[in-house]
């Protein structure tokens, strides 16, 4: 088979995969995240506690903090699931296995904290941060309701241009692209941070770069095809930060 069709195929193939495969994927993950919101149960002890007992009003927000992170996180997924299915094919779908394998494991590379308690004793002792106290409770908390407000607001205004592989798609300039050219992988990597910070042992720092580094694979992978096929894109490289805002911009020439 000819390297052409070969192209021609992984483009279908991967088109498909996202369209029905990744897209039930995205909408399992949500169905278990709405579980805690239907559990009427759950709410009325929780209202009756805050009524009987205000010394539990801080264990209570604590509680109402966790369900408004992962609401942004149910959210996320939702609208992933959707703009999957709703997606036009790309004008330049994935050329290479690795246009599919790496952001498949960049997206799902966050199952891989969950190998940390199976690691050596040495790997899960705290050790890497002094103790920050309450710092060490809310900073991780803010940075991952940041994230998921960052990638939801990617979403929004990427739409119908979204997609889970390397592809060839419509440039979008505004809201958070306006400073970043990835700022939903600002997200990812500001959702690791707060793993490091929350468990700071050798095991979640090596995995969180791990993860890191898949992400910025990833995005390399997205430029060399966006700039190649995308008009206006190189020149958009040259006014925007990568997955960090620039501090200054340059002039357009």
């Amino acid at each position: 088979m000819s390297t052409a069709a070969s192209r021609e195929r992984l483009g279908r193939w991967a088109y498909w995969l996202q369209r029905f495969g990744l897209s039930s994927a995205f909408l399992w993950l949500a169905c278990g995240r709405a579980r805690p919101y239907l559990d009427l149960d759950a709410w009325h002890r929780l209202l009756v506690t805050l009524a009987h007992h205000p010394m539990a009003s801080a264990r209570g927000m604590m509680w109402l903090e966790g369900l408004m992170r992962d609401g942004l996180l149910l959210a996320f997924d939702l609208l992933v699931a959707l703009l999957l299915v709703v997606s036009r094919p790309a004008p330049k779908p994935p050329e290479r296995l690795s246009h599919v394998v790496v952001p498949l494991l960049s997206t799902f590379s966050y199952l891989g904290f969950g190998l940390a308690g199976s690691l050596p004793a040495w790997a899960q002792t705290p050790r890497l941060l002094p103790p920050l106290g309450l710092l060490g409770v809310v900073l991780p908390e803010l940075l991952v309701v940041l994230a998921y407000v960052l990638s939801l607001s990617a979403l929004v205004y990427l739409r119908r241009s979204f997609a889970i592989f390397v592809e060839a798609r419509t440039l979008v300039r505004r809201g958070p692209y306006r400073f970043v050219r990835h700022p939903m992988y600002l997200g990812y990597v500001l959702v690791v941070l707060a793993l490091a910070i929350a468990r700071p042992t050798p095991a979640m720092w090596l995995l969180g770069a791990l993860a890191i580094a898949l992400t910025y694979l990833r995005a390399r992978l997205e430029e060399k095809m966006l700039s190649a096929h995308t008009p206006g894109y190189a020149e958009w490289m040259a006014q925007t930060g990568m997955i960090f805002p620039r501090l200054r911009r340059r002039k357009r020439g």
